[in-house]
């Protein structure tokens, strides 16, 4: 599940923040992306009981 940013900073500081709270989320950025498209991308299991999305508006 990605969670475009466009921001390579914020990528990296959101995806830190995330390690805090015990939530992987990898960081996607140039050169594997188009610079402003920077994104972190989440992998949700059947396994996990429930999911959130860092990029939803309803969380």
């Amino acid at each position: 599940m990605p969670c475009m940013t466009g921001d390579e900073q914020l990528t990296v500081d959101l995806a830190h923040r995330l390690y805090q709270q015990a939530v992987m989320g990898n960081t996607i950025l140039y050169p594997a992306v188009l610079e402003g498209k920077e994104r972190l991308r989440f992998f949700v299991t059947d396994e996990q009981s429930t999911a959130r999305s860092a990029c939803s508006p309803n969380t």
